[in-house]
């Protein structure tokens, strides 16, 4: 009949396998009864594997992947030049800074999220470095050094705005720790520790507040022993 829809159903049946994708229609009916507008959205399930925040190997600077074991300290530096790096002398009382060409023992490094942040070290996140491939107990080229962990202070987040992200969210309590990656191996005074990998090494550590609020965080990905 005019004006009237036909609704044809098809079923299937014996050994036939049946598929099908679900799909959101969105029709806008104009006043007078026509269809003016139709959309189609696929709706697509997907299961990802939940990622533990104490397995964590990298994080993001400038939108650039810093993945720990094998960015390099040049690579760093390329994308950004607010670094310091440093050792102590002998009696542990004075620093001794390094440029990025320097043969080095065991530097240190702090990154900053602008300039004049240098002045202080409140807002900077300390990283890790270590020798390169080849190297046994001796110096080496500091561009050539290998990024194998980062240690960070959430209320310093707002200095960087959206110039520095983790997998691990700055905002966790102690249970979605937990939750997410497991009892730790250590957990005294706060501080939560984890064996990232497998490994025999404490390389991630968190640690809490008396209010349970994550003050500080250590990733790391120890690639010897």
């Amino acid at each position: 009949m005019k004006g009237m829809k036909r609704i044809t159903t098809l079923l299937l049946a014996g050994s036939m396998a049946l598929t099908f994708s679900a799909c959101v229609r969105n029709d806008r009916i104009d006043t007078d009864g026509s269809d003016i507008e139709e959309s189609s959205e696929e709706i697509t399930g997907t299961s990802e594997e939940v990622l533990k925040w104490c397995e964590s190997d990298r994080f993001y600077l400038y939108g650039h992947e810093i993945v720990f074991g094998e960015t390099t300290v040049q690579e760093l530096y390329d994308i950004t030049d607010c670094c310091v790096f440093y050792d102590f002398d002998e009696t542990y009382t004075q620093k001794i800074y390094f440029t990025i060409d320097d043969l080095v023992d065991i530097p240190c490094c702090r990154i900053f999220p602008t300039e004049k942040a240098k002045e202080s070290e409140v807002a900077s996140a300390f990283i890790y470095i270590q020798r390169p491939e080849g190297y046994f107990h001796q110096d080496y080229p500091l561009k050539e050094g290998i990024i194998y962990g980062i240690s960070f202070k959430p209320n310093t987040a707002s200095l960087w705005g959206d110039n520095i992200s983790f997998d691990v969210p700055l905002t966790m309590t102690p249970e979605e720790l937990i939750e997410n990656s497991g009892e730790p191996v250590r957990c005294e005074y706060g501080m939560y520790g984890y064996h990232a990998g497998g490994k025999k090494y404490e390389d991630h550590m968190f640690e809490f507040d008396e209010k349970g609020r994550l003050v500080e965080f250590t990733i790391q990905k120890i690639t010897w022993g």
